[in-house]
C-alpha cells in the first residue's frame, strides 16, 4: 500500500512541476484563451440575437435585413 501511495506522489510531483513550467503555463494559457474566444463568441451573439428579437417586438421592425 505503501508503494502505491509513493507512486501516486511521485506521479503528482511529476505533473505539478509540468503544470507549472514554462511550457505548461503557455499551453494552460492558450487552452483558456481558445475557450474564452468560444464562450464570448457564442455569449456575444445570444445578447445580439436578444436585443434584435426585443427591438423588432417592441418597435416592428423586420427581424431580418434585406
Amino acid at each position: 500500500m505503501k508503494k502505491i501511495k509513493k507512486g501516486f506522489e511521485k506521479i503528482k510531483d511529476v505533473i505539478d512541476d509540468w503544470i507549472w513550467s514554462d511550457t505548461g503555463l503557455i499551453i494552460g494559457c492558450t487552452f483558456l484563451a481558445i475557450v474564452g474566444t468560444i464562450l464570448g463568441s457564442i455569449i456575444g451573439v445570444g445578447v445580439f440575437l436578444i436585443i434584435k428579437l426585443l427591438i423588432h417586438k417592441l418597435f416592428g421592425l423586420p427581424f431580418t435585413v434585406d
